[in-house]
């Protein structure tokens, strides 16, 4: 595995660690060779900008561990943005497969978002050298930063059209739309889910929880922080926690010195995060933007909570299994309100079934075990046959 690790942690982290450990769980002979950040955060805007060029070093540290250990198939995980063209280089001159993880949307826009002032965006979508993305200056809040993104996608794309993966691991359905377009027309495309690792907490009946409604994640507009303080004020009888951290903080700090019924949790552990949700009946899951996946909603199944979500990017296949009433068609607070109302009125025996359906639905898909054996299918798909 190839993984290109971030300054700040995500949940792209956890998904690669948790992929990697549940491969080697599984058996499976699995080395990860991780790049660090840091010395770009020390670069002049120069330096940064030359990193952005293919170079040696990467090319020989991904040459020299394909020496060593041979592998039949590499996953990269993330080339951006040091690995990149080099690390490509490298694959084409071993003749190695490889296979690549999408987790985002920077090939089709350079904040990998497809938002923007937290509303979706798809300025840059069919346009030469992401124009758009670049006059806002939307990597980095940054016109020069996102010159050196678009830079760096420019060689990219160069090498992986000389040696493209045997296929693309894309982390929903709903990624295809927006992206599909940019892929190498050559290589296969197939779906994993993200990994998530289930906390060691016992199963809470809904009747013992203490949160009626819990909102976990980073407190900004394009994840549907206002629509969730809305529909809290329309529900003043149900407990709601609003757990992270995020541009709009002070705005649920406020809310939460006004209102009785809204409780504000900041600096919780990924664990941390995980026990608030096992302890919470529905965790509500709001994003206005195109989730590519939604790993909230996937933490919430883990932990027998019963996640809502609105019908953006990934969310609706996460969580539809489960009851196609959870996926809210509509960015009304008042019909979140009534959706949450009605489904906390339920009887407790009915609120605990959708809750065991819950963690069925984490366990069949969602769990390392089964994400383990879903990349084990893709690597022996396309591994060189010794």
């Amino acid at each position: 595995m190839l993984f290109n690790d971030y300054l700040q942690a995500g949940g792209e982290r956890v998904s690669v660690s948790t992929e990697y450990a549940a491969l080697r769980e599984a058996g499976v002979d699995v080395r990860l060779l991780t790049v660090q950040n840091d010395r770009l955060s020390q670069m002049s805007p120069i330096g940064k900008m030359l990193a952005t060029f293919p170079n040696e070093d990467s090319k020989t540290l991904v040459a020299d561990e394909i020496a060593r250990f041979k592998p039949h198939i590499v996953h990269a995980q993330n080339l951006f943005p040091q690995l990149g063209a080099g690390a490509i280089s490298a694959l084409r001159e071993h003749q190695t497969p490889w296979v690549r993880s999408i987790r985002n949307y920077r090939k089709a826009c350079i904040a990998g978002t497809l938002t923007r002032d937290g509303k979706p965006c798809t300025d840059c979508l069919g346009k030469l050298g992401k124009a758009p993305g670049i006059v806002h200056g939307c990597y980095q809040g940054s016109r020069a930063a996102s010159i050196g993104a678009t830079n760096y996608a420019w060689w990219e794309d160069r090498h992986e059209r000389a040696h493209p993966p045997a296929a693309y691991i894309l982390i929903s359905n709903a990624m295809k739309k927006n992206i599909e377009t940019k892929l190498n027309p050559k290589a296969a495309v197939r779906v994993v889910h993200n990994a998530v690792k289930a906390i060691d907490v016992p199963l809470i009946p809904m009747a013992n929880r203490r949160h009626d409604v819990a909102f976990v994640g980073r407190f900004a507009p394009e994840k549907g922080i206002s629509l969730t303080l809305n529909i809290a004020k329309l529900l003043p009888d149900t407990s709601f926690v609003f757990a992270g951290s995020g541009p709009l903080l002070e705005d649920v700090r406020r809310a939460a010195e006004k209102e009785s019924n809204i409780e504000c949790v900041t600096d919780l552990s990924p664990d941390g995060a995980m026990r608030l949700m096992s302890d919470s009946r529905v965790v509500v899951v709001p994003s206005q933007w195109e989730e590519p996946f939604g790993r909230v909603a996937a933490e919430a199944l883990a932990t027998g909570a019963i996640p809502m979500v609105s019908r953006y990017g990934g969310l609706p296949e996460i969580v539809s299994p489960v009851d196609a009433r959870l996926v809210i068609d509509s960015d009304d607070p008042q019909t979140w309100a009534d959706e949450i109302h009605e489904l906390l009125s339920a009887d407790p025996s009915v609120l605990d079934s959708m809750s065991a359906s819950s963690v069925e639905r984490w366990n069949a898909s969602f769990s390392s075990r089964a994400s383990a054996a879903h990349l084990q299918g893709v690597y022996q798909e396309f591994a060189r046959r010794d």
